[in-house]
């Protein structure tokens, strides 16, 4: 059984790294969507990021995700840990900034 969230909920704070501002929208997705986030930032192009292992991209000191063409989105890990530990398998994350805020 795939399982999302019943409703969207959204926060903001600072990156880690960037220490730019950014708020982010956890979306409920339909089953076999899989967890992606969308770069609301980006006006044009290809803004969606897979988050799966063949998309993480070598960074130091954080996990970063990176699409086809070359978008990335930063410090990752603890949303999708927290993601994973709640066993949601689809998801739409909005987020308007490069780096989830910690």
């Amino acid at each position: 059984m795939q399982t999302t969230i019943k409703s969207a909920v959204s926060f903001s704070g600072t990156g880690l790294h960037s220490g730019l501002p950014a708020t982010v929208t956890l979306r409920p997705a339909s089953a076999h969507h899989g967890i992606w986030f969308s770069r609301s930032d980006v006006a044009v192009g290809d803004r969606m990021i897979p988050a799966r292992w063949d998309a993480v991209n070598r960074s130091p000191l954080c996990t970063k995700l990176e699409n086809r063409t070359g978008l990335s989105i930063s410090t990752v890990e603890h949303l999708m840990a927290a993601v994973a530990g709640c066993g949601i398998h689809n998801l739409l994350i909005e987020i308007d900034g490069p780096e989830v805020p910690i």
